[in-house]
C-alpha cells in the first residue's frame, strides 16, 4: 500500500515545477505606475498651457485696458475683470507644479529594482535524450522604462 502511495504522489511532486509562470504582479504594477506618471504628465502640461496662456492674454488685455483711458468707468470694469482672471491664470500655472511632481515619483517608483521567483528551465544532455527540466528561481531585474 505505501508503495502505491509513493508511486502515485511521486510524480505529482514534479509537476509544481513544470507549471508555466504567469505575468508577474510587478510588471501589471511597474505599467500602472508608468501610466500614471504619463496622465499626470499630460494634465500638468495642460494646467500649465492654460494658465500661460491665460496669463499671457491677460496681460495683454491690461495692458490695453490701461492704454485707452477714453472711459474711465468702463476702463475700472475691465480692469477688475482681468485681474481675476489674470489671478486664475496664474493660480492655474502654479497648480501644474505638483503633477510634474507626483509624475516623477510615479516614475521613479516604476524604475525600481523588482525581485520575482521564475522556473528556470536546465538542460539535461548527459541523457541520451536532451531533456529540459525546470527548477525554481529567484530573478532581480531592473525596469528601464523611458
Amino acid at each position: 500500500m505505501k508503495e502505491l502511495l509513493t508511486t502515485i504522489a511521486l510524480p505529482g511532486l514534479g509537476i509544481g515545477s513544470m507549471v508555466q509562470v504567469t505575468a508577474s504582479k510587478d510588471a501589471d504594477q511597474t505599467q500602472e505606475y508608468l501610466n500614471k506618471c504619463k496622465r499626470q504628465k499630460s494634465t500638468g502640461f495642460i494646467f500649465l498651457g492654460v494658465g500661460l496662456a491665460t496669463t499671457i492674454g491677460e496681460v495683454f488685455m491690461l495692458g490695453d485696458a490701461a492704454s485707452s483711458i477714453d472711459q474711465p468707468g468702463v476702463a475700472v470694469v475691465e480692469t477688475a475683470g482681468s485681474g481675476i482672471v489674470l489671478a486664475l491664470g496664474i493660480a492655474t500655472t502654479v497648480a501644474s507644479i505638483p503633477f510634474f511632481i507626483s509624475s516623477g515619483k510615479n516614475r521613479k517608483r516604476a524604475m525600481e529594482i523588482k525581485a520575482s521567483l521564475i522556473n528556470q528551465p536546465l538542460m539535461m544532455k548527459e541523457m541520451p535524450i536532451a531533456y529540459a527540466w525546470n527548477f525554481p528561481a529567484v530573478a532581480l531585474g531592473v525596469n528601464m522604462h523611458r
